[in-house]
C-alpha cells in the first residue's frame, strides 16, 4: 500500500522562520542575556492565554528567575509558560518552561525540550548519509518551480488509516494526491516499509532533474544521536569550515526493527524502516575542542506514528518528556 502527498509549503515555512527554539540556556548570545538580565529588555512570557513582560534572570544552564510587575499575574506552580526572547533583528529565541516553584518575588521556571516527540536514541545499525541540497534547488522548491513529493510505501492497513488520518489534520500545508496498492520500488527490500521524499516537476508527473542531481552527490556519513517522530540529532567529522545552519539536507537511513517490536503487527522476519527524506537544519554546532561536529535536524513533515516502532522495542527507553506544541502560541506573538 502506498499514499502519497504533496509538501512543498513546508519548505517556506520551515526555512523562513524566525523563531529559534532551544533547549540549553547555553546556546542564548551572551551579549543578549545581559541586556535581558540587566533591564535593558523585557521578556515576553505566554500563559494562560495572555502575554505578559517580565524581567528574567538566568539561573543556571536550565532554569529561569521572572519578576513580573504584578502579583496577580504570577502563574500557578507546574504551568506551562512560553518565553520569548526578542532581538535586534526578527530573529527571536523561543524557550519552552514550566513553573518549577514561586520562591518570593521570583518565579523559577525549568526549561522543558522544545521537541514534541519522544527521542529515541541511536544504535550501530542505523546507518545515515546525507547530502546538503543546493541553494539552487531550495531557491527553485521555495518559489514553486518544482514539488516535493512525499510516499509512504509497504504500511499496514491499521497504520495506513493513522497516516491518512494524520495528513487529513494537516490540509492546510499537505495536499494528498494519491492512495494505491503499488508494488515495491526494484531499490526497496521486501520486508522493507518506506517514507521517501522525490523533487518532482510542477506537473508532478516526473522526476526533476534537481532530484537526479542531487543523488549523484557523494554522501557524507554521520552517527546518530537520537531521533524522534519530529527530526534527527546526528555527530558527523567535520570536513569543512563551512556551516549547514538553516540548509536544507537529504537523509538517507535505514532503520531495522526489532523482532520483538514487530511481533504485535504480525510480522514474520525483521522489517526495515527506510527513510530518503528532506530535513531542516535547525542548529550546527562546531565544539572547537571535539572533532566531530552536532546537527539538529527537523523533519519537514513529522513522521507517522505507526513508524516509531523502528526505534525502540515496546517498554524500550525514549528520552525527553513531551512539551506543548508551539504552532497556536507562537501565531500570536
Amino acid at each position: 500500500m502506498a499514499v502519497t502527498v504533496d509538501i512543498s509549503k513546508l519548505v517556506t515555512t520551515h526555512l523562513h522562520t524566525d523563531n529559534v527554539q532551544v533547549f540549553s540556556l547555553l546556546r542564548l548570545p551572551p551579549q543578549l542575556c545581559d541586556r535581558y538580565e540587566q533591564g535593558h529588555r523585557q521578556a515576553l512570557l505566554l500563559y494562560d492565554g495572555s502575554q505578559h513582560k517580565g524581567r528574567i534572570r538566568i539561573a543556571g544552564d536550565h532554569h529561569l528567575a521572572v519578576t513580573l510587575p504584578s502579583q496577580e499575574t504570577i502563574p500557578a506552580p507546574d504551568s506551562h509558560v512560553l518565553v520569548a526572547l526578542t532581538t535586534d533583528t526578527a530573529k527571536r529565541f523561543v524557550i519552552q518552561t514550566v513553573v518549577e516553584r514561586l520562591d518570593g518575588e521570583f518565579c523559577v521556571l525549568r526549561v522543558l525540550d522544545p521537541r514534541l516527540y519522544p527521542r529515541y536514541p541511536g544504535c550501530e545499525n542505523h546507518i545515515l548519509q546525507f547530502r546538503p541540497v543546493p541553494f539552487e534547488t531550495a531557491r527553485m522548491l521555495a518559489n514553486g518551480e518544482i514539488r516535493l513529493l512525499r510516499t509512504k510505501i509497504g504500511l499496514a492497513s491499521k497504520q495506513l488509516a493513522e497516516v491518512l488520518k494524520h495528513h487529513q489534520q494537516e490540509s492546510t500545508t499537505v495536499t494528498l494526491l494519491e492512495e494505491n496498492d503499488a508494488a515495491l520500488p526494484e531499490s526497496l527490500a521486501s520486508g522493507t516499509e518506506a517514507v521517501i521524499d522525490t523533487l518532482f516537476e510542477q506537473d508532478r508527473t516526473q522526476v526533476a532533474e534537481a532530484q537526479h542531481d542531487l543523488q549523484k552527490k557523494s554522501p557524507t556519513v554521520a552517527t546518530m544521536a537520537d531521533i524522534s517522530l519530529g527530526g534527527i540529532c546526528l555527530n558527523f567529522v567535520r570536513k569543512s569550515d563551512r556551516s549547514l545552519a538553516h540548509r536544507l539536507l537529504y537523509v538517507d537511513l535505514r532503520c531495522p526493527a526489532a523482532r520483538a517490536a514487530i511481533a504485535p503487527l504480525g510480522a514474520a522476519g525483521t522489517l526495515t524502516l527506510h527513510l530518503q527524506t528532506f530535513v531542516a537544519v535547525r542548529h550546527h554546532q562546531r565544539p572547537a575542542e571535539e572533532p566531530q561536529d552536532h546537527l539538529h535536524l527537523m523533519f519537514l513533515h513529522q513522521l507517522p506514528e505507526a513508524v516509531a516502532y523502528h526505534f525502540h522495542a515496546p517498554g524500550g527507553p525514549a528520552n525527553g518528556t513531551p512539551s506543548l506544541p508551539l504552532t497556536a502560541v507562537t501565531a500570536s506573538m
